[in-house]
């Protein structure tokens, strides 16, 4: 049986990097030769390619064409047309090179963002958990092997909003701005994070966004023809207007709250099922609107960071198979916190049996195995995290790791939310 001294040894840490580093070369290996193989990059470099000889990225008729000339079935591209400029330099190199350095940049961010979030945020008001570190990294694998290895967005946007988690932190509002919108651009609604960072700090953070969001949305027009930019942002509003998957086959469609609503009978039609997106979004808003004045700014970051996650599997407008890389800190961190004692025994079962759902979908997917009766571990595995750590936080263990006078100090500091706006504003001038 493991004993906390062998879930603590300093032989984790090692196992750790051995394992990241055996699947981050295997996945480079892959894309030199098996560059078609599961993997979404071609339909990046199509809308790239799409993007330097002036066609319709957004086209069905133009994807269709590519992928018979490919050999291959190409998913559609939902992107911003800054995206597609994006990868343009890229689908001009050998398809083998593109791939690989699109990986490197995917695995370099997440691993990078992660990272620095537990660094900053996480173990700094949890120092007696930073020997668990090493067991917290394995624990992340399964959730991000799927993103990692077919290519995906996903591993870019998680270390995305874990920069800006940390940026915030620092006060290092333009590299929070940039970040946010950079996630934005390839997945729309992990934006939801950045209006709870814009409650805590309004000042020096709103009018950030909106700025580096206005670059980004005309960043296009300098690599295109006008005429031609203004289409595929058409065709991109009419892409998002008709992505509908909320009746197509199970597997097939997303798998969110509104999946494990239909396996129970119940159907909520899409504009309806809106309405309850925007009020759950609503009480994780008035949770950081209350919180703000009241808690520390790591354990708040933190709290917003995990329950955003959870939000965004469980009523986010693209919860895939692969998206559910969001949660992978979110979980690993609820195991190692149960696991080293600092939450309940509840608490344990609950992340335990997250865990167990999401490690067995997550290998069922590795292993190609579609049953269908697995569509729904993913989304319970969410449900059950989400229920761990709302009631971790009202169980308040964060707040008896922070001294009392600490909590004081907080409220009078200038970086606190309330008084961030002015003081920051200069000393980012500065």
């Amino acid at each position: 049986m493991l004993t906390r001294l062998s879930l603590t040894s300093p032989q984790w840490p090692a196992l750790a990097s051995f394992v990241w580093g055996t699947f981050f070369v295997f996945v480079l290996i892959r894309a030199v030769v098996q560059p078609h193989r599961q993997t979404v990059y071609p339909i990046f470099e199509f809308a790239g390619s799409c993007w330097l000889t002036s066609e319709d990225c957004y086209s069905d008729e133009v994807r269709n064409a590519r992928g018979a000339e490919l050999g291959t079935n190409l998913d559609q591209f939902r992107y911003a047309p800054a995206v597609a400029a994006f990868f343009a330099p890229l689908s001009m190199l050998p398809e083998p090179m593109g791939g690989t350095l699109w990986r490197v940049l995917n695995f370099g961010v997440f691993g990078f963002g992660v990272f620095w979030l537990l660094k900053r945020v996480y173990f700094s008001q949890r120092p007696q958990l930073r020997s668990w570190q090493g067991l917290l990294w394995i624990s992340m694998l399964p959730l991000s092997l799927g993103s990692l290895n077919n290519s995906q967005s996903n591993p870019l946007a998680v270390g995305l909003l874990a920069i800006s988690t940390v940026a915030v932190l620092e006060s290092r509002w333009n590299l929070a701005a940039f970040s946010l919108v950079a996630v934005t651009l390839f997945k729309i609604y992990p934006f939801a994070f950045g209006m709870l960072l814009m409650i805590l700090y309004p000042r020096p953070l709103i009018w950030r966004t909106m700025l580096a969001l206005g670059i980004a949305l005309v960043f296009p027009f300098a690599t295109q023809r006008p005429e031609y930019v203004g289409a595929e942002y058409a065709s991109w509003f009419a892409r998002l207007k008709g992505d509908d998957r909320t009746m197509v086959a199970f597997g097939e469609g997303l798998q969110d709250m509104h999946l494990l609503l239909r396996m129970m009978g119940v159907y909520i039609p899409r504009n309806a099922f809106f309405l309850v997106q925007a009020a759950t979004g609503a009480l994780l808003a008035l949770f950081a609107w209350f919180a703000k004045d009241r808690w520390p700014r790591e354990r708040l970051l933190m709290a917003l960071f995990d329950l955003c996650a959870c939000w965004m599997m469980l009523f986010g407008p693209a919860t895939e198979s692969c998206t559910y890389i969001f949660l992978a800190p979110t979980l690993s961190i609820s195991l190692i916190e149960g696991l080293a004692g600092v939450t309940r025994r509840e608490s344990l079962v609950l992340t335990g049996s997250a865990y167990f759902w999401s490690f067995f979908r997550s290998m069922a997917i590795a292993s190609s195995a579609t049953k269908h009766w697995t569509y729904w571990m993913l989304p319970v595995s969410a449900v059950l995290l989400t229920i761990e750590r709302i009631a971790s936080l009202m169980a308040g263990p964060h707040a008896a790791a922070v001294p009392k006078h600490e909590d004081i100090a907080f409220d009078q500091r200038t970086d606190s939310p309330t008084k961030s706006g002015k003081a920051h504003d200069g000393q980012a001038a500065a």
